[in-house]
C-alpha cells in the first residue's frame, strides 16, 4: 500500500513536489514513504482516510488541523533527518529540500488553529469520475466538523482540474500565493481555497 500512496500524494501537486525535491522522484518516493509509515507527520499513514477496492488502495484524503500543522511538518525534518544519519539518503541529496521548502512555504498561508487543513486528495486515475473523492470529502467534513472545527482549509495549484472539483464541493477561494523562485521553476499559482462550517 505504501507505494501506491507515495503515488498518489505526489499526484495533488506534481509540479510542487517536483520542484520542492529537486525533480528527483525516488527522493521523493524514499522521504514519503518513510513518513507514511510513522505515526504523526504530515504525510502518515495515521493522517489518512483511505478508500480501497478488494484491497488495493483507490484513493486517500490526508489533513491535520491547523494547530498540529507545524509539530507535523517538524516531525518530517526529525525522520529526515535520521534517514540521513542512518546513511539512507544522501546530506547532498537532502540539500535540495533546505534550499527550496523555504520557498514553497511562501505559497501556503497559515491555517487557523481551530480549522482542517486537507494537505491532500487524490483518486487512482482508474476511478476519478466514479464519486471517491466526492465520499472521502464528505466523510472527513463529517468528521471534523463533529470534532468542532469551524472550516475546511486545502492549497491547490491553479492549474489543477481539482479546483473545478472543490468548488462544486463548496469551497471557495480565499487567497492566492506565488513564490517568485518556484513559479520561475514552473511552479503554477496556488489557491487557498475554504469551506466554512455553519
Amino acid at each position: 500500500m505504501r507505494p501506491m500512496a507515495v503515488d498518489l500524494f505526489f499526484a495533488t501537486a506534481p509540479a510542487l513536489y517536483g520542484y520542492q525535491f529537486g525533480h528527483d522522484r525516488e527522493l521523493f518516493n524514499a522521504l514519503i514513504g518513510a513518513a507514511w509509515v510513522l505515526p504523526d507527520n504530515l504525510f502518515s499513514h495515521t493522517a489518512t482516510i483511505i478508500a480501497e477496492d478488494g484491497g488495493d488502495l483507490v484513493g486517500m484524503i490526508t489533513g491535520c488541523y491547523g494547530r498540529d500543522f507545524q509539530p507535523y511538518a517538524r516531525a518530517l525534518s526529525t525522520i529526515w533527518g535520521d534517514m540521513v544519519a542512518r546513511g539512507d539518503v544522501s546530506a547532498e541529496r537532502m540539500s535540495v529540500l533546505e534550499q527550496n521548502a523555504p520557498h514553497c512555504s511562501y505559497l501556503t498561508p497559515k491555517v487557523p488553529d481551530n480549522a482542517f487543513y486537507v494537505l491532500g486528495l487524490s483518486v487512482s486515475p482508474g476511478y476519478q469520475g466514479h464519486g471517491v473523492g466526492v465520499r472521502l470529502l464528505h466523510l472527513l467534513t463529517s468528521r471534523v466538523a463533529g470534532e468542532g472545527a469551524t472550516s475546511l482549509h486545502l492549497d491547490v495549484t491553479s492549474d489543477n482540474p481539482a479546483v473545478r472539483f472543490y468548488s462544486a464541493m463548496g469551497l471557495y477561494c480565499v487567497a492566492e500565493t506565488r513564490s517568485p523562485e518556484a513559479h520561475r521553476n514552473g511552479v503554477p499559482m496556488m489557491m487557498r481555497m475554504v469551506k466554512r462550517f455553519d
